[in-house]
């Protein structure tokens, strides 16, 4: 595996994510690219490089949103890890692990974030965001990874450039 393309995917995916997912909410929830992506990532390479990827897609997010800095970082540490840690118990050519994975890491994620940012102090309105758009977002985040596993499936698999 290019660790080349993975750290170029890596970054389009903040790119994405803060420049055009952000700006087009849908039901008051918006699609968050990073936790589909490290899903496949672990699916296809494993916990090290979903880790990776993970660890430094949230740092960014956390600088650019200028929130508490690691906290995402560390989520999505996690999320790789674990992801990964499932790669030898799926079929990396079937999307239902990817995507019920990405679904289920939503909800934890939105929970661990609310927390730890309730303990630092810096967030309200929990409880409103998750009777209607922490659902919803789920359900974009898991059509996403789907649509994620399948470009993924041929991105990462190309031959590599220099062997």
């Amino acid at each position: 595996m290019n660790h080349f393309r993975l750290a170029g995917l890596s970054l389009l995916t903040v790119i994405l994510q803060g420049s055009f997912f952000t700006h087009f909410p849908i039901g008051g929830a918006t699609l968050h690219l990073a936790i589909p992506f490290i899903v496949n990532v672990g699916i296809y390479v494993g916990p090290l490089p979903a880790s990776i990827c993970g660890a430094v897609i949230g740092l960014i997010e956390d600088i650019s949103t200028g929130n508490a800095i690691g906290v995402r970082g560390l989520l999505y540490f996690w999320i790789g890890y674990f992801a990964g840690i499932m790669k030898d118990q799926v079929n990396d050519d079937d999307a239902r692990p990817a995507v019920l994975i990405s679904v289920g890491a939503t909800f934890v994620f939105f929970i661990l974030y609310a927390f730890i940012s309730r303990f630092m102090s810096q967030t309200g309105g929990f409880l409103l965001y998750l009777k209607g758009p922490l659902v919803i977002e789920a359900l974009l985040n898991g059509l996403m990874a789907w649509v994620l596993h399948i470009v993924l499936r041929r991105v990462l698999r190309l031959p590599r450039l220099y062997s």
